[in-house]
């Protein structure tokens, strides 16, 4: 079972779109649990008591006009901070990787004003794809 973190606020315009996508996929894909997470201290304190070194995490990023998948921490390091939340974001993660609290991060960045779910189609492909896993039909999705 994989757990995938969905992180964001519902009381932040825009920042709720991966907690959104993620709810309406939750039980819907194979071996694939799903976590709302506020923070990425939480993500890394829930992550720790299911022993997942491999996060996945799905958020709202500002800027991205379509889904994207982002696989390791290159994508922080190596390019100027939009803003105070990607510096943060970066550094936060570079540091839990680098104390071996985790080995590996996806993050499944989501377009803040994107429809919730045109945005749960994306995360399960992404998911699908790169889990190589099966899901069960989603209503609509």
């Amino acid at each position: 079972m994989y757990t995938v973190f969905a992180l964001g606020s519902r009381a932040l315009e825009g920042d709720s779109i991966a907690l959104d996508a993620c709810l309406l996929l939750a039980g819907k894909i194979n071996g694939v649990d799903f976590a709302e997470c506020a923070s990425l201290d939480e993500v890394i304190a829930l992550a720790g008591q299911k022993n997942e070194r491999r996060l996945v995490v799905v958020d709202a990023v500002v800027g991205l006009t379509q889904p994207r998948m982002f696989e390791g921490l290159d994508c922080f390091e190596n390019n100027r901070p939009s803003s105070a939340h990607d510096f943060d974001a970066g550094f936060f993660l570079k540091i839990a990787k680098e104390s071996g609290l985790i080995d590996e991060v996806i993050v499944i960045g989501l377009p803040r004003a994107m429809k919730k779910e045109e945005a749960a189609l994306a995360v399960r492909t992404m998911l699908e794809e790169f889990f190589s896993i099966g899901s069960q039909p989603v209503g609509k999705l």
